[in-house]
């Protein structure tokens, strides 16, 4: 199997969803790895959410990839492609301090429309970074046909099968 090893020791990661739960549902166990290496830093930004939304979006991430950066936009909800320039300008405001070297964003060809839109800016947006476009598993079957899978360690998948590195903590 073929490995992506980035050349430098120290790697900034982003992370890019339409929605609160896109990245954690679609790219949680790609996240795990690179948490584990400590010159990792993660940045995310999702583009749309309510503020109970954003914040277990912010607790999940949290815990796939602790002392990740998190940001919110907020157009609305399933109407990204109306506001396209309302989009681009929180994704252009995000870039201006955000250099990632690996930008995972939702496939350019995802039936959802808000999906679809903020994995093509992404590539228009990010033009120096490896840009990795994820899955994200809806009940319509909309499954793309991949080209790369991350594999995850048994150890995570153990923690991520058992949820409890995922659940909040009780209050």
């Amino acid at each position: 199997m073929l490995t992506l090893t980035p050349s430098t020791e120290a790697l900034h990661v982003l992370c890019t969803g339409a929605h609160p739960d896109d990245i954690e549902i679609a790219c949680g166990g790609t996240l795990l790895g690179p948490a584990e290496r400590p010159a990792t830093r993660f940045t995310s930004m999702v583009l749309t959410g309510t503020d109970l939304r954003e914040q277990e979006s912010t607790k999940a991430l949290q815990r796939l990839a602790p002392g990740i950066e998190t940001h919110f936009a907020h157009p609305v909800d399933g109407r990204l492609p109306s506001q396209w320039d309302e989009t681009k300008d929180a994704l252009e405001r995000l870039a201006v301090n955000c250099r990632p070297d690996i930008v995972l964003a939702p496939r350019t060809d995802d039936a959802h429309r808000d999906h679809r839109l903020v994995g093509q800016l992404a590539s228009t947006v990010w033009r120096d970074a490896v840009i990795l476009h994820y899955e994200i598993p809806k009940w319509d079957g909309d499954m793309g046909a991949p080209n790369t899978f991350v594999g995850v360690s048994l150890e995570h998948a153990r923690e991520g099968g058992s949820a409890q590195r995922l659940l909040p903590e009780p209050s």
